[in-house]
């Protein structure tokens, strides 16, 4: 169990990345936007689609987690869809798609993007 764990880890830091997309194979997570601008505030919402069709046909769970914040299901759906989040998204915000068996198929964590500077 603990090197499932630790693979599992593996694959997440390879795919934080990885902007605007998370992938496990065939398997693909995205947020419009990609990264959150830092002047926007704390909390925005987040266009997100998945395409796990090629893990599963059943429908899978998505689950939010953050460093502050346990893990909780946000959404039972279709192999394939799209959806936008609340307002409640914010840096460190991690979704993740599991399957019926808890596999994991996605993951994706918003990141904060510096704002542009205007010119003086």
């Amino acid at each position: 169990m603990l090197l499932r764990e630790f693979l599992q880890c593996v694959c997440v830091a390879i795919l934080l990345a990885l902007p605007g997309c998370g992938r496990f194979g065939s398997s693909a997570l995205v947020f419009v936007p990609p990264k959150l601008p830092a002047c926007e505030g704390p909390l925005t919402s987040v266009h997100v689609r998945w395409n796990v069709e090629a893990q599963t046909s059943s429908p899978i769970s998505i689950y939010v987690s953050s460093p502050e914040e346990p893990r909780k299901l946000w959404l039972i759906a279709a192999p394939k869809g799209e959806k936008d989040t609340g307002r409640w998204m914010h840096d460190g915000s991690t979704l993740t798609l599991r399957n019926a068996k808890g596999r994991v198929l996605a993951v994706r964590t918003l990141e904060t993007a510096s704002c542009a500077k205007s010119g003086s």
